[in-house]
């Protein structure tokens, strides 16, 4: 029984070397508070917007991915907040072209409630909605973008109709949202087909080195 706990105590600690910890931000921030967010919290990626709500690039977006890249971060993703009153097609183009000049890894499509005007999820049906961001993803994908899903299970079921609707995805990494404070997935329960996830945000906005941020996990 010793030589079991021991086995189970190392690979704890396996884990926990290789577990990652990053953050998610929509607002502007500098190289020396992402050098911060790495000393202080072990920070090694980074999700800053890249598409508005309300169907804008974020002006933002390549200065900070630049910041962060500066300071080491080796990761740095944008993700997309999508627009359901405006074309999926016209959306990709113009997140993708305003990026170009920049270096970035993932496209993460946000799929949550819109409450800027005219972009709400509500005004049509679910069946519509999941077609809207498979024409998202097939049009990022064709633009040569590696793409991804962040949504919650109440989020999915709200806007897709249930929890196993809309299975169009799920070879796709999903990055979920579930505020326990918890830095695991023992919390997950399978929607959109997904039965493992890739990353967590497992804490929403707080402060980090003079910067409000979303904090987030993946081993």
């Amino acid at each position: 029984m010793k030589n079991l706990y021991i086995a189970l105590a190392a690979t704890l600690l396996i884990w926990q070397c290789f577990a990652v910890n990053g953050v998610d931000l929509s607002t502007l921030t500098t190289v020396e508070n992402f050098k911060c967010m790495m000393s202080t919290h072990n920070i090694s990626f980074v999700v800053m917007r890249g598409y508005r709500s309300f169907a804008s690039p974020d002006p933002n977006v390549k200065a900070v991915l630049k910041a962060a890249q500066d300071a080491g971060i080796k990761v740095t993703d944008v993700y997309l907040f999508p627009c359901r009153g405006k074309s999926p097609i016209d959306q990709a183009n113009e997140a993708v072209d305003y990026l170009s000049a920049a270096t970035y890894g993932t496209i993460w499509i946000d799929v949550e409630t819109n409450t800027s005007p005219g972009c709400s999820w509500t005004s049509s049906t679910a069946a519509d909605n999941c077609n809207f961001i498979d024409q998202l993803v097939t049009h990022l994908e064709q633009r040569g973008k590696k793409v991804g899903i962040y949504a919650s299970a109440h989020m999915w079921q709200s806007i897709m109709g249930s929890t196993s609707a809309c299975q169009n995805f799920k070879n796709l990494p999903l990055w979920y949202a579930h505020y326990d404070s918890v830095q695991a997935f023992s919390d997950f329960s399978t929607f959109g087909g997904w039965t493992k996830p890739y990353a967590k945000q497992y804490q929403g906005t707080t402060t980090m080195c003079n910067t409000g941020v979303d904090l987030n996990w993946h081993p």
